[in-house]
């Protein structure tokens, strides 16, 4: 007979000769619903220790697996794989190897008397009570990880970071446990936000950084804030306009904003600190224009405001901006030199000409009205500009004067301007006799110019008509002879000569000579009594002696030259 048929369920097997029989009912439903718990319910009820303590060390260490790494996929993939086959192996051990009779399957062993099993109800609910706790928790822990997701990219899209941060701290082990996959997408939302919200920390003090970080953000898998593109260019807008406003800033005021890694340069020079700002301007907008073709307007909106703040104060400040204009070659239809240069370059290059002229930078000054005149030959401001060049062309040739007759004396005490004279168109002109005195500046004959009068000699260069260079003083003709003597039984007959004074007279105004003679200085002659030193030996008085020449003989000689 087939020891495996069916049999009513009060059927019991006679003891068996070798010893005491046991009977254990077994479930196949219960045991794999027990072990649909993976904490080895199902192999308890079979009696199977071993099996049940090894289902839950190896359920132990996958749920660490699946908390601890940072990509766990896999690992949750492992826990179905290992949860189907438990379920699997329970069923097949309990159905699988056993008689089952209408009401519970059995099997007789031979050996001591074991426990036997709960009835099949018993079972199924020992295993359900077990396992469905477990599922229903996993279940629920999976569809609040969903609702804190939704919520969570809800705010994010909201671009309210914040919220989103917050919300997604409410994830924690059991949520990883139940859907790690979905914890692992909240760590990516989570280093999304923590761009989203770095770039607008950084905004405050660092546009053009925040734009780049917002560039990250955008090709990030975790971003999800679609005006990302709308604050990008805000930021290159609000720079160009912050660039501008710094550009037609003060020198001042520019050289305060500047916080750059050049800054020990622009604050030597603030005129190339201002082109830079110029520069970086446009340079956002064509970058916003490059990236986002569809926003010229919103470009050209803070190009006409720049131009609106045209002209600046300060005149050279301006120029430096047209003409950075003038060079730059602006694409995207960002250039408003057309507008602006025919409205603001004029007036900049003649005020800036004054400025400079006024400021002792007559080279700079002539060469800003000289642009005016290559420019605008036809323009208004035209005969203020020619004027201007007067005035520095001027300045220019009274600075060079002033340096020539400033220059280090030679050994006759003249400055270099008598060896190179250089004109001063601003002089008064020399004409001639009868219409002096003509103030004159006198060099190598310090003892005579301390005799004339000071109407005479000019205070300086520009109050000078004449410059004065004078040579070593020799004898001039003779005024008179005397005799002196006896001494040691011999007469001397002593000539007294006029004091001869080589001149070099140059008209300051064009720098040219207009008399290259002597002077003689007369004076008193044959004293009573001639004082004369003698070395060793007493050999006479010289042959040769100048007269002794008055304050009144001094001018009379120079009135020659300075009051003809």
């Amino acid at each position: 007979m087939d020891p495996m048929h069916s049999a009513p369920d009060d059927f019991s097997c006679p003891p068996s000769a070798a010893g005491p029989t046991s009977v254990r009912a077994r479930d196949p439903v219960a045991a794999s619903l027990g072990n649909a718990s993976l904490l080895g319910v199902g192999y308890l009820l079979l009696g199977r220790w071993g099996l049940a303590v090894a289902n839950v060390l190896v359920t132990i260490v996958l749920v660490s697996l699946l908390a601890s790494l940072e990509q766990p996929g896999w690992v949750q993939v492992v826990i179905v794989l290992w949860w189907v086959a438990v379920t699997a192996h329970g069923w097949y051990l309990a159905g699988g190897r056993f008689r089952r009779t209408s009401s519970e399957s059995i099997v007789s062993v031979e050996g001591p008397p074991l426990p036997s099993n709960p009835p099949r109800r018993t079972q199924r609910l020992i295993a359900l009570g077990a396992t469905i706790p477990i599922l229903l928790a996993i279940g629920g822990l999976r569809v609040d990880a969903w609702w804190i997701e939704q919520a969570a990219a809800k705010a994010h899209r909201a671009d309210n970071c914040q919220q989103t941060l917050s919300i997604l701290d409410g994830l924690w082990l059991g949520h990883r446990i139940a859907d790690a996959p979905l914890v692992a997408r909240s760590g990516v939302s989570i280093e999304a936000c923590q761009l989203l919200l770095g770039a607008e920390r950084s905004a405050k003090e660092d546009r053009l950084l925040a734009a780049r970080t917002l560039q990250d953000y955008s090709a990030h898998p975790g971003a999800l804030w679609k005006g990302v593109n709308d604050r990008r260019a805000q930021l290159f807008l609000a720079q160009a306009a912050s660039e501008f406003d710094t550009a037609v800033a003060s020198d001042g005021e520019l050289m305060r904003s500047d916080d750059s890694d050049e800054l020990s340069d622009t604050l030597e020079d603030p005129d190339r600190a201002r082109e830079k700002e110029l520069e970086a301007g446009f340079g956002q907008l064509s970058t916003l224009l490059e990236e986002y073709p569809g926003r010229g307007g919103e470009a050209e909106k803070v190009v006409d405001g720049f131009v609106d703040d045209l002209p600046t104060e300060n005149a050279c400040e301006t120029k430096v901006i047209t003409d950075w204009l003038r060079r730059a070659r602006l694409g995207h239809g960002l250039d408003p030199s057309a507008e602006v240069l025919p409205e603001v370059a004029p007036a900049a290059s003649v005020g800036c000409g004054d400025e400079l002229l006024d400021g002792g930078n007559p080279e700079q000054a002539r060469e800003s009205y000289q642009q005016l005149l290559e420019q605008y030959p036809d323009h208004e401001l035209a005969s203020r500009a020619e004027r201007g060049i007067r005035q520095a062309t001027l300045a220019i040739q009274l600075e060079q004067v002033s340096n020539l007759l400033g220059s280090p004396l030679d050994e006759n005490s003249n400055p270099a301007y008598c060896r190179n004279p250089a004109p001063y168109g601003g002089a008064k002109p020399y004409r001639g006799r009868d219409h002096g005195p003509y103030p004159a500046l006198l060099f190598g004959k310090a003892e005579h110019k301390a005799q004339l009068p000071s109407s005479w000699l000019a205070s300086g260069p520009a109050k000078a008509v004449l410059v004065i260079c004078t040579s070593p003083m020799k004898f001039g003709s003779v005024a008179d002879s005397c005799l002196y003597g006896p001494k040691a039984g011999r007469v001397y007959s002593v000539d007294f000569r006029n004091r001869k004074v080589p001149v070099r007279v140059y008209e300051l105004r064009t720098g040219k000579p207009v008399a290259n003679t002597s002077i003689e200085i007369k004076g008193d002659s044959c004293p009573s009594f001639l004082r004369y030193t003698t070395v060793v030996v007493d050999t006479g008085p010289p042959s040769d002696v100048y007269v002794t020449s008055s304050k009144s003989d001094v001018r009379t000689a120079y009135g020659k030259l300075i009051d003809p």
